[in-house]
């Protein structure tokens, strides 16, 4: 502290100078692999075990709240059958007509060239 000078290290999604590439980024993802000193076929099995762990968490976690919401939800979906029929053939109405305003607008925009 005091007269030290102290290198800071950007946090990983604060703004940068100039964007960087995605081959810069892979380069640099897989470059840390060999300064690790770890080998290559180890750190495959490493991958493929911590992969299968994070699937099955997240699958678990997924699950124990679906079941929480799904009885929420579905008590909601009993009671408001025909509010959410309506919001959806509302939604539909909408959306085609946005296509068709759209679909009309470019074709008088051709017609006027």
């Amino acid at each position: 502290i005091g007269d030290r000078n102290v290198t800071t290290v950007p946090w990983p999604l604060a703004p940068q100078s100039k964007p960087r590439s995605l081959s810069k980024t892979f380069c640099r993802t897989f470059s840390t692999l060999s300064l690790s000193g770890i080998a290559a076929s180890r750190f495959a099995i490493l991958n493929a075990i911590s992969s299968v762990v994070w699937a099955a968490l997240f699958c678990t976690v997924g699950y124990v709240f679906g079941l929480g919401a799904e009885r929420i939800v579905g008590q909601a979906l009993a009671r408001h059958e025909r509010l959410l029929i309506a919001l959806a053939i509302g939604l539909v109405v909408a959306i085609l007509g946005w296509v068709a305003s759209h679909f009309f607008a470019k074709k008088e925009l051709r017609k006027g060239s």
